[in-house]
Order: structure tokens, then sequence, then C-alpha cells
């Protein structure tokens, strides 16, 4: 059983993360390349969250670590911007790559519904300069979240940030794939309701380190948001895209953080 946790691991880290997992985890974890992939997508959609709260953690120790070493003026700073290029990088960036596609379609007449399948989530060269601003003000928006949250010593956040972000990537990859018509992720009856109880408890794990009230109320915004989310997809194109999935999980974790802003910092 423990092998097989392993493997559904280092299978979810490598649908989440565009970053292969270093080779010293990978050795210490004892897998081997050659094993067969785990057919659970229960137990996938289940490490969604723990990936969240593992890479929340390591951002919020780096937070409380280097406050210990250089002033706050600093790490408003130093620690916004590690934590933005460190979230880009790991997704390639292909998130903010499909806001800005999507708005360089937009500003070029193309209908919004449309615009959401059309959209490119690599790097490429925009048709309108209008683009590149919007990239840059993003990029700032983000900034601006993550500073606040550690100009009030509040970085603990980003661990429901990315439990948010990467659970509800999980609960809307449920809905069908429009490229093949057939779900992303099957699961049975009896195990539908097992990813929601790991996002839970990965939650109460994240209230530990900030403030469990507002994990509780932030999370209950957040269910609703998601469902609203798969439910709107799926009326207006009967599925979702892996871009579509992506993204969502991207703007979830902005509302996330807002969220934090909001009802935390007095």
């Amino acid at each position: 059983m423990i092998n097989k946790l392993k493997k559904v691991f280092i299978e979810t880290w490598d649908i989440l993360i565009d970053i292969p997992l270093p080779k010293l985890l990978v050795s210490f974890l004892k897998i081997k390349d050659d094993e067969e992939e785990v057919e659970d997508d229960s137990l996938t959609l289940m490490t969604f969250p723990v990936i969240g709260l593992i890479i929340g953690i390591i951002f919020a120790l780096i937070a409380n670590i280097s406050s210990l070493f250089i002033s706050l003026q600093a790490l408003v700073i130093v620690f916004p911007l590690f934590v933005v290029i460190s979230l880009e990088y790991l997704s390639s960036a292909r998130n903010s790559c499909s806001i800005l596609s999507f708005c360089d379609l937009c500003i070029l007449g193309e209908d919004k519904k449309l615009a959401l399948l059309k959209m490119n989530d690599e790097l490429t060269e925009y048709q309108s300069p209008l683009t590149t601003t919007i990239g840059l003000l993003l990029f700032m928006f983000r900034f601006a979240l993550f500073a606040i949250l550690a100009y009030y010593d509040w970085s603990s956040w980003i661990i429901v940030a990315l439990i948010a972000n990467f659970s509800s990537q999980g609960m809307i990859a449920r809905s069908v794939d429009l490229s093949t018509e057939e779900a992303f992720f099957e699961l049975a009856d009896e195990k539908k309701k097992y990813p929601i109880f790991a996002t839970i408890a990965t939650l109460f794990i994240a209230g530990i380190f900030s403030d469990i009230v507002t994990v509780f109320i932030s999370g209950i915004i957040i269910y609703f948001t998601i469902k609203w989310i798969i439910r709107w997809t799926n009326g207006q194109y009967g599925g979702v895209t892996d871009k579509i999935i992506s993204l969502s999980g991207y703007l979830i974790e902005i509302l996330t953080l807002l969220l934090g802003i909001a009802f935390l910092i007095k």
C-alpha cells in the first residue's frame, strides 16, 4: 500500500507540476520508473490537495525563516517576488499565458466563450500591445497579494491558497474532457466523497498554521464557487479542457488570497 501511495504521489505531481521531482527525492521514496501506473482515480484526486499542502508549507517555512534574517521591509519585497516567480516556474507560466491569450483574443474581437476554448497556455507573441500591459498588471497584482500577507505575518495563508488551487482542479477534472468526450477522472459512487474528505483534512492542517474559522468560512465560499464553475462550463460547453481546469485553479488561488486578506487582516 505504501508503494502504491508513493507512486500515486509521483503521478499526481507530474499532472499538476511541470517541473519533475528532484531525483534525490524520487530515490529516497524508492520508486522505480518501470513500475506500473496506479489506476485508482480516487487516490490521485485525494493527492491533489496534499501536494498543495506540501508546497504551501515549504513557502510558509521560507517566509518564517527569512523573517529571522532580513527586515520586514526587505521581506515584503523579496518573499512575494520569490513566490510569484516560483509558482510561475512550477507551472511553466501556463496559467498566466492562458489569461493573456484570452485577453488578447477578446481585445481582437473574439467572443469570450470561444476565447476560453481557443486560448493558448504557451508564451507567444501577442497581437495587441495592451495584452503586455495586462501581463505586467497581473504580475504586480499577485505580487501585491503575497506582499500584503507577508507584511501582516500571514504568509501561512499561502498553504490554504495552494490547497484550494489544486483541490479545485481535481473537482473540475471530474467533468467531461471536450477533446475525448470522457471524464478526465472517473470515480466509483462509493469513492466520490474521498477527495472532499482529503481536502477537508488538508485544510484542517492548514488551519492550524493560520486561523481555522477563516479557513472554514473561506472553504465554504470556495466550494460553491467551484460548483458554479462546473455548472457553468458544463452548461456552456458540455465539459472542460485541460486549460480551463488549470486556469480555474489559478483563479481560485487568487480568490483564496483575497479572502485571506479580507478576513485575516485587521
